[in-house]
């Protein structure tokens, strides 16, 4: 009898941890990739973007803070002279990401990556949401972040 509610009490122990991960991952399935590239420019130089894959079929805003913080990485919405400006000036970008659609946006470095320690992190937060949701209104939050010695090493400035 014993060994019988030790069976139960594990296979309700399974049953419930497989319930969570389905959560989890219908939750998360959607989720867009957001990740740092790197692309050849003029001259040998490489050109730093941030990517954003969104995941699902539906559109979804993408909000990246504006504004100078040391430490922390910005995008712009292109490479123009007015977007790089708007990244640099407090306040938000809002950005539309169309379902199933890949977009790279210009990375911006903070105003002291140059006196960084290579060791430290830069930070790029980014908020998400659906642009019609069905549940959960809600903006969601993705952070990524990398050291000043991998973004040099993706530029090719890196000097040991």
């Amino acid at each position: 009898m014993i060994v019988w509610e030790l069976i139960q009490g594990v296979g309700a122990l399974v049953g419930l941890a497989t319930g969570l991960f389905v959560l989890w991952e219908r939750m998360t399935k959607h989720s867009p990739n957001i990740f740092v590239r790197s692309e050849p420019f003029l001259g040998g130089q490489r050109y730093l973007s941030v990517r954003i894959e969104n995941r699902s079929d539906r559109p979804i805003f993408v909000e990246a803070q504006n504004g100078v913080e040391n430490g922390e990485l910005r995008v712009a919405i292109d490479n123009s002279i007015e977007a790089i400006v708007t990244s640099l000036l407090p306040g938000t970008s809002t950005f539309l990401v169309d379902g199933k659609e890949t977009k790279d946006f210009p990375l911006l470095k903070g105003p002291d990556f140059s006196e960084m320690d290579p060791v430290n992190e830069c930070t790029l937060s980014i908020r998400w949401r659906f642009a019609q949701p069905i549940l959960l209104r809600a903006w969601r939050r993705r952070t990524i972040s990398i050291s000043k010695q991998s973004l040099q090493i993706l530029e090719g400035e890196f000097e040991d």
